[in-house]
């Protein structure tokens, strides 16, 4: 079977974009100790660990945002810590350096990290903020656009993608409007200067899920939804490329979950027919095996490739499956009590509920060479 590189950086379901607002932050045993590590300030390089969904990875620590907080482990550790650097906080609203409301993302530009937030003055859309790496000089950079739609009302679901220095935000109006009314508004943003541009104006609803080739890169693949001459819309895999402000269909995307890109190749999931190989300078396509039949996305961890296959009707148990390079299968193991893999960072595979922080982890040096096995983070960690 061909080999495959990959280069992941992926985005995943909006569903797991978003933090939840649902008030259920969990904070250290002890929120008010003022003996969390410090954070050694460290280059932050753009690779692909600038686009994995909500996390950031440097030399001395790495950073996720979930739950209206950020958080961050130092490297070599097993315990995450919110990263306010203030002494004696309770970490329950914005006076904490690392909480914000419904934070979407986290991003960087090779020194200090962004995430985006609801605007803070409660009048409806959402605010670009950074923060240095240990936690303090937080700022509110910008306030987004926050579109009218065509009858004069407010309202739509936005999704952001941060790529170094850049934003993607990618607004979908409510499909409360009529059809035609629809299209929704996608932005990039430059977070050191502020400038921001439109591009893409023939999406109909952009997708949540959006990578890039190559980190620092002006090519983006989404799904989108396009307008369709019957009037109604379909689900395309799209290359998007802001700069020059156009859009191209790939391949018809109903069944296509996730994908990764690298050169010349995408490489997807295809629901129920496994991995699939397009050549983006022939546009032909390839079936590259069907390891397991209810795979539903597989992703890059290290020199993995790992992925998830459909979870129980009651959403508690899943199965995650690990394969090399080559796609031959390695090994896999039944997550239950709600659990899904999450980040990929410091060679660790961290793993939490839809609502809760991380609680475990797998160690993926250890995948191949002993059994998978779940480690819970200590009792007390949040």
């Amino acid at each position: 079977m061909k080999k495959i590189t990959v280069l992941l950086l992926f985005v995943m379901l909006l569903g797991l974009f978003s933090a939840c607002a649902d008030g259920n932050t969990q904070t250290p045993a002890n929120p008010t100790d003022t003996e969390q590590p410090k954070v050694e300030i460290a280059p932050i390089p753009f690779d692909q660990s600038s686009l994995q969904l909500g996390s950031v990875q440097t030399d001395t620590a790495g950073y996720y945002v979930k739950n209206q907080m950020i958080w961050f482990c130092p490297k070599g550790d097993t315990r995450f810590y919110p990263l306010c650097g203030k002494p004696n906080c309770t970490h329950a609203d914005e006076t904490c350096n690392a909480w914000f409301e419904n934070a979407n993302g986290l991003g960087c530009d090779g020194t200090r990290l962004y995430t985006v937030s609801d605007n803070p003055d409660g009048t409806g859309g959402w605010t670009l903020f950074s923060l240095a790496q240990d936690g303090t000089d937080r700022k509110q950079e910008l306030d987004l656009p926050f579109p009218q739609n065509p009858d004069g009302s407010f309202g739509g679901v936005a999704s952001f993608v941060f790529d170094g220095p850049r934003l993607y935000y990618f607004f979908e109006r409510g499909t409360d409007l009529p059809l035609e009314q629809q299209i929704g508004v996608n932005y990039v943003v430059d977070v050191q200067t502020h400038e921001i541009r439109e591009f893409g104006a023939e999406f109909m609803r952009s997708g949540a899920r959006v990578i890039s080739p190559k980190p620092g890169g002006s090519l983006l693949y989404a799904l989108c939804e396009i307008p369709a001459e019957d009037g109604e819309y379909e689900i395309w895999l799209c290359q998007l490329d802001p700069d020059r402000d156009t859009v191209q269909k790939l391949l018809p995307a109903e069944t296509i979950s996730t994908w990764m890109a690298e050169d010349e190749k995408l490489w997807y999931v295809q629901a129920g027919e496994g991995f699939w190989e397009y050549d983006l300078s022939t546009g032909e396509t390839q079936c590259l095996g069907n390891p397991e039949p209810d795979l539903v996305f597989a992703l890059q961890a290290g020199d993995l490739i790992y992925g998830q296959g459909k979870r129980s009707e009651d959403f508690t148990a899943v199965t995650l499956y690990f394969f090399d390079r080559d796609l031959q299968a390695i090994d896999q193991i039944r997550l239950t009590d709600g659990l899904i893999a999450r980040y990929v960072i410091d060679g660790k595979l961290w793993l939490a509920t839809s609502l809760d922080p991380v609680s475990a982890y797998i160690d993926l040096s250890k995948i191949g060479q002993e059994p998978v096995i779940i480690i819970p983070i200590q009792a007390d960690n949040p």
